[in-house]
């Protein structure tokens, strides 16, 4: 008898054991859904023209993988491929990229 209850406690334990790894699974899945509503959400830039490539862009159509903030300014980009320029350029040439952002020019030899 007593070897019957400590089995019944051990699949109990079992049992709770399989809900709460159940429990993490669906947080997983939450989280997933989270980041790629994060990824959707759009964001106001203080430009509307790609200050590496020229391409232009309606102002809050900018997803936040296509902008990068710097001195507490976000800028956008045409494409995921400008903020990735961004980011390996020196601070120098960041500060040069947010001027022409804060001008909303285009840059000479852009390809947009």
């Amino acid at each position: 008898m007593m070897r019957l209850s400590f089995c019944v406690r051990l699949a109990g334990l079992g049992m709770a054991a399989a809900a709460l790894s159940l429990g993490a699974c669906k947080s997983t899945d939450n989280t997933d859904k989270n980041h790629a509503a994060a990824s959707e959400v759009k964001v106001q830039t203080v430009n509307t023209v790609c200050p590496i490539e020229g391409g232009s862009f309606k102002q809050g159509s900018r997803d936040v993988a296509e902008t990068r903030t710097w001195k507490g300014k976000t800028i956008g980009f045409c494409c995921d491929g400008c903020p990735a320029a961004f980011d390996k350029m020196s601070p120098a040439d960041k500060d040069k990229v947010l001027s022409m952002a804060q001008s909303n020019t285009k840059p000479e030899g852009g390809h947009h």
